[in-house]
């Protein structure tokens, strides 16, 4: 119940007619700003639906792998170097048999 209403019943109650036509102006006065304010509350619902479905949407698009337009690095981006060729060399601790032998049997 308003505020403005209760007091406009107990000035009619007490018989001033000034102070409740006053307070009836008053309350029939915030009875339309209310009503007024019903645009307002729908475009606030029709925004925050859009901030939600937004944000949801970016969530989703975080979560998807991208492709990237940039080149990816090769093989071949950095310059060969030139080795010179040393040869065969001999493996430590082996013997000098030929690789072809199978060991004798026991």
């Amino acid at each position: 119940m308003d505020y403005n209403y209760v007091r406009m019943r107990n000035a009619l109650k007490a018989g001033d007619k000034d102070s409740a036509e006053h307070y009836r102006r008053l309350f029939e006065k915030r009875r339309y700003k209310k009503e007024d304010t019903k645009g307002l509350n729908i475009l606030l619902v029709i925004l925050s639906v859009f901030a939600v479905a937004l944000g949801i949407y970016s969530v989703i698009l975080m979560n998807q792998p991208r492709e990237s337009n940039e080149p990816q690095p090769t093989e071949t981006a950095v310059p060969e170097q030139e080795y010179e060729d040393i040869g065969e060399l001999p493996i430590v601790g082996t013997s000098q048999a030929p690789a072809t032998e199978a060991p004798a049997a026991q």
